[in-house]
């Protein structure tokens, strides 16, 4: 058995720090939540604000004092975030091994009580009657009174600690009495500097952040805040893991080493930089915002519920139940430019191959994967990958796939929808469709019988057999479970999602 290499999707899980497109199993709720409820009047005072109580400078104070009061007196306030985690590293054969998690998460915000918090997986919003949480990711929705919900604490029980972790500036606006995500995670401010983000005047925080929040043990991190000089407002959040990350990693090829194994291909060792970043731009205040920007419009395949079921997230039971019926349309532009459809491939025998160039698992079984679009190449059967590496790394999988001769048709799922469509929560993930458009088997993660197996799936389904009574409601048999807390993210069974 191979060590544990952890993944920046299990850092982004631990952190909390954007929650992209994260679809593991989340923790349980904080018995507390870090945020207090809001009521629909202005903000704490300045001077009673949490982050005002780290050890800092007069002048560090000066500032902060003043967003806080710039938001208090805003009566809206807009923008648009960049919020993720990103490595530059190479993995131990040299070769690139950078990843970036980064995805947008938009924040609309009214006095009296109205809210928009969106991002690809999480989202809240509040209309000023009703308060609802959208859980993208599960394809779930709950509902609550404004009143039983009036700031982000009650809702943030609903689906554990992630809300307050979205957008630190909600944490702003929303009357904090504790702190968390990015700023919770900061204990000390100790030096102010100017300097310019975007050929704009700001003003800098430097302290540290406690990076043990994340990885136990670990030295505290260098942290920054930017504050616009000309309105006093939060411009960017950076947490620099380098060293934290960079020692946890060490620490695992050295046990990998004791163990005479070696980190796989295209997991990220020799680390350059890891940094947390969150970054506003298109900041608007005080302009009118349109009504329905706070209302929910739920998709055809949402589903509104009291409690959000987190059972049935990527688990076996919801994988299984796709078998034996239509497979959820894919369709948009491939890596290589050309229109493509799921639909459009009906009459033959269709491999969907859920993977991502930072999932060791899937580097070492992508070449398997190859091998069964060569083997059955002539024949009423196509291979598609479904690449998890998410918005802006189409260059990095091009090269990735030409250094390996990988030649079957990539399709980008940059925010993660054709991941939900299918329950996908570990990669690889491996799906069947037989020639009249229905999922016939679904497979999840990486084994040394994997291509065997699916060459005899594969065989019998352009032989038009059936895989299993009822077009394969019993066809999970040799599907492998998906990542929990005790298997490996690198060494044959499965990664989680991002």
């Amino acid at each position: 058995m191979r060590a544990s290499f952890p993944s920046v999707v299990a850092l982004l899980l631990a952190v909390g720090a954007s929650v992209p497109c994260a679809v593991a199993q989340p923790a349980e709720p904080a018995p507390t939540s870090r945020l207090a409820a809001q009521s629909k009047a202005a903000i704490e005072p300045a001077d009673q604000h949490p982050l005002l109580s780290v050890k800092m400078p007069e002048e560090a104070r000066k500032v902060i004092r003043r967003a806080l009061e710039a938001y208090a007196k805003a009566q809206s306030y807009q923008d648009t975030a960049l919020s993720g985690f990103t490595i530059a590293a190479k993995d131990a054969a040299g070769e690139d091994a950078s990843q970036d998690h980064t995805q947008e998460v938009s924040l609309a915000y009214e006095r009296g009580g109205k809210m928009a918090l969106k991002s690809n997986d999480l989202s809240v919003y509040r209309d000023g009657n009703k308060a609802t949480i959208h859980a993208a990711f599960l394809g779930q929705y709950v509902e609550r009174d404004a009143a039983a919900a009036a700031g982000l604490a009650s809702l943030d029980d609903q689906i554990g600690p992630g809300l307050e972790q979205l957008h630190p500036v909600s944490q702003f606006l929303a009357g904090a009495t504790g702190l968390g995500g990015p700023l919770g995670m900061i204990t000390e401010i100790t030096a102010v500097k100017p300097d310019e983000r975007d050929g704009k005047k700001v003003t800098v925080l430097m302290g540290l952040a406690d990076a043990g929040m994340m990885m136990p043990g670990a030295a505290p991190a260098p942290v920054t805040l930017a504050f616009s000089d000309e309105t006093g407002l939060l411009t960017d959040v950076r947490i620099d893991f380098t060293q934290a990350y960079a020692g946890m990693m060490s620490e695992m090829v050295e046990q990998a080493k004791q163990m005479g194994q070696e980190a796989p291909e295209g997991v990220p060792t020799k680390i350059e930089k890891a940094e947390m970043s969150l970054r506003m731009k298109d900041i608007r205040l005080d302009q009118a915002i349109d009504a329905a920007v706070f209302a929910f419009k739920p998709d055809a395949a949402d589903k509104r519920v009291d409690e959000f079921d987190f059972d049935t997230m990527g688990s076996d039971t919801a994988q299984q139940e796709l078998v034996g019926k239509p497979a959820p349309e894919i369709s948009g532009v491939a890596l290589d430019g050309a229109e493509f459809s799921l639909s459009g491939l009906k009459g033959k025998v269709v491999l969907l191959d859920f993977w991502a160039t930072w999932c060791g698992p899937c580097v070492q079984s992508i070449p398997s994967i190859q091998g069964l679009s060569d083997k059955f190449k002539g024949k009423a059967f196509v291979v598609v990958g479904i690449n998890q590496d998410g918005k802006g790394t189409d260059n990095k999988v091009k090269k990735f796939l030409e250094k390996r001769s990988i030649t079957f048709t990539q399709f980008m799922d940059e925010k993660n929808q054709v991941g939900r469509a299918y329950h996908v929560t570990g990669i690889p993930c491996s799906v069947l469709v037989d020639q009249k458009g229905n999922v016939q088997r679904v497979h999840v993660g990486a084994s040394p019988t994997l291509a065997e197996e699916l060459g005899a799936d594969i065989q019998d389904l352009l032989d038009g057999k059936q895989l299993s009574k009822d077009a394969g409601h019993e066809g999970h048999d040799h599907a492998e479970p998906a990542m929990n807390e005790d298997e490996t993210i690198d060494g044959g069974e499965a990664a989680p999602r991002r």
